[in-house]
């Protein structure tokens, strides 16, 4: 049986409930929490976007190779630059989603179990 579809009418209590449970993975997390937001149910177009990257860059070596060296020169040209780092990673990121999505047609990806 497929998980229905449902759209609720937005609820303002919401945003109480989320700090409520950020707070308990904070806690849980500790430093290790550097951010904590809501993007999106499970299927989300974000999520599914971070999982197609992380998983393309898992299957293809050369483009994991790719971005690991693009980040490093980056860090050598941005070091205490953080804002430029991020930003000069983008054409790259974006080249290796190009990629990916052309690939996830190919295969028919999905994103397969959490890491745990």
């Amino acid at each position: 049986m497929k998980d229905p579809v449902i759209v609720l009418p937005y609820n303002d209590s919401w945003p109480d409930e989320f700090k409520i449970i950020g707070e308990r993975i904070r806690q849980a997390l500790g430093d290790a929490a550097i951010r904590i937001d809501h993007v999106g149910e499970h299927g989300s177009w974000s999520e599914q976007l971070t999982l197609l990257f992380r998983d393309y860059l898992r299957s293809h070596p050369e483009a994991c190779t790719a971005y690991v060296k693009e980040k490093h020169r980056l860090m050598e040209l941005y070091r205490n630059e953080r804002e430029s780092y991020v930003a000069g990673k983008t054409p790259v990121i974006w080249s290796i989603l190009q990629q990916a999505h052309s690939w996830s047609q190919e295969t028919g990806w999905k994103p397969g179990n959490s890491d745990r």
